[in-house]
């Protein structure tokens, strides 16, 4: 599952064009990888449900 997700997380690297971990990585290295990118993603929903609460008062 951590290979699938680095996989997916690292196409979105390359269409940005940023550097990402190599394929060959060891799954140590794709695993901080993966959840590098969930915490990223929970930070910018909670930044985001923030601003909207905020804006909602």
């Amino acid at each position: 599952m951590i290979t699938a997700l680095a996989r997916f997380f690292r196409g979105i690297h390359t269409a940005v064009g940023i550097s990402a971990v190599p394929e060959d990585a060891p799954y140590e290295k794709q695993q901080l990888f993966v959840f590098a990118w969930f915490g990223f993603i929970t930070f910018m929903l909670l930044w985001c449900a923030g601003i909207a609460y905020w804006l909602g008062s």
